[in-house]
């Protein structure tokens, strides 16, 4: 019963332009459900690609952020490290000022008048003391007290700079093994 009613529609169809036309009918659609795919495919890559980058850019700005916060803490702990170091020369140098203050006071050249002497063998004829200038700072260590003051200050500033020097490249060392 349905052969009966499909044989003449087979008939029909297997003329040879209709053949030609359904096969054409089929190339066309074929055609475009390619294209349709190839559109979509492209649509999902494009979505890719844009998702790539901005998970790249995203990568980017956390790198970003990461360094700068690795950089401030190397800049605070060096900060640290200089306040200390500064901190101790302060320190080193309110007692080497003390050291040389009291070498100073046993150290300084005295006339015998300014200790109580009246001139004796020793004396200049004129009365100034054992042949000290009358221009002779009164506390001459050989060289002025202002002077030890800025040795002792530039010794004390460069014993500590060579301490931190020392320190700092023995841990780098000591990171770096």
């Amino acid at each position: 019963m349905i052969w009966s009613l499909l044989a003449p529609l087979w008939q029909a169809i297997k003329a040879p332009r209709v053949l030609a036309g359904i096969a054409g009918l089929l190339i066309v659609a074929g055609l475009l459900i390619a294209v349709s795919q190839y559109r979509s495919r492209v649509h999902e890559l494009e979505a890719l690609r844009k998702a790539d980058a901005a998970s790249v850019a995203k990568a980017q700005i956390e790198a970003r952020a990461k360094a700068y916060a690795q950089k401030q803490a190397v800049e605070a702990k060096y900060r640290a490290i200089a306040e200390r170091t500064d901190h101790e020369y302060q320190e080193q140098l309110a007692d080497a000022r003390t050291a040389a203050d009291r070498y100073i006071a046993a150290h300084r050249v005295r006339s015998q008048a300014s200790q109580g002497g009246s001139g004796g063998p020793g004396a200049a004829p004129d009365d100034r003391g054992a042949g000290l200038p009358q221009d002779l700072p009164a506390d001459a260590v050989m060289v002025s007290a202002s002077d030890v003051q800025a040795c002792t200050g530039a010794v004390a500033y460069a014993l500590k700079a060579r301490d931190a020097f020392l320190s700092a490249a023995q841990a780098s060392l000591s990171k770096d093994n």
